[in-house]
């Protein structure tokens, strides 16, 4: 877990971590840097990205009905609830 004596950093020459880059069955992956995806993997994200868009943007229209009939109710509850002073005066 660490060592028992205090030592001073002037005696100390070796670093007294026990992993030592280049040893252990890992140190081929760590040293690897990540590499660029395939341009095959680019386009096919891309295509699916691209797809999930448009079925997400082409169901809107088929709401568009129900949309203008809820956008018509709160018009008209708005325009019933509101107080004769909180509507806008049209004479100076």
């Amino acid at each position: 877990m660490g060592e028992t004596t205090v030592k001073s950093l002037d005696s100390r020459t070796t670093p007294s971590s026990p992993i030592v880059a280049g040893e252990g069955r890992f140190a081929r992956l760590r040293a690897h840097t990540p590499r660029r995806p395939t341009i095959w993997f680019e386009i096919a994200l891309i295509a699916v990205s691209y797809w999930v868009y448009s079925l997400t943007r082409n169901a809107v229209p088929e709401q568009k009905a129900e949309a203008l009939k809820n956008a018509d109710w709160i018009w008209k509850t708005e325009q019933s609830s509101a107080s004769p002073s909180s509507t806008p005066s049209t004479t100076p």
